[in-house]
């Protein structure tokens, strides 16, 4: 029994190894400055986000898949996200009648709307 044991350890501990740094990968999330990162996940990543219920959202955008982008499809993604949040249209007011707290106040959206300017002038280099 403990010679069992002792074969069947190293590769138990390589099962839950692979497991961790898998589920450690999965939950890493975009590749985004933590600043933004924060407001983000406070404003967007409820709807824009794998698992997310608003289907038509996730279409839209999947935070989580924000590092599997093509480029040409990230400038596409900051064009559009700083144009939603310069004319208020998202997060949508119905939204944020049922989720006032929610609201990105006006600093954080002039921080949003600047990474995404420079993202895109990085990517356009």
């Amino acid at each position: 029994m403990k010679t069992r044991f002792w074969i069947l350890l190293p590769g138990i501990m390589l099962v839950l190894a692979v497991t961790l740094l898998s589920w450690k990968d999965i939950q890493k999330g975009p590749s985004i400055p933590e600043d933004v990162n924060t407001i983000l996940s406070n404003s967007c990543y409820g709807c824009h986000s794998t698992g997310a219920r608003a289907e038509d959202a996730v279409k839209a955008l999947d935070f989580k898949k924000w590092d599997e982008y093509k480029a040409t499809k990230k400038v596409s993604l900051f064009n559009e996200i700083h144009e939603v949040l310069e004319e208020g249209k998202m997060p949508p007011e119905k939204f944020l009648n049922k989720n006032p707290d929610k609201a990105p106040s006006a600093e954080d959206k002039e921080k949003i709307m600047k990474w995404t300017k420079e993202e895109t002038a990085k990517l356009m280099e």
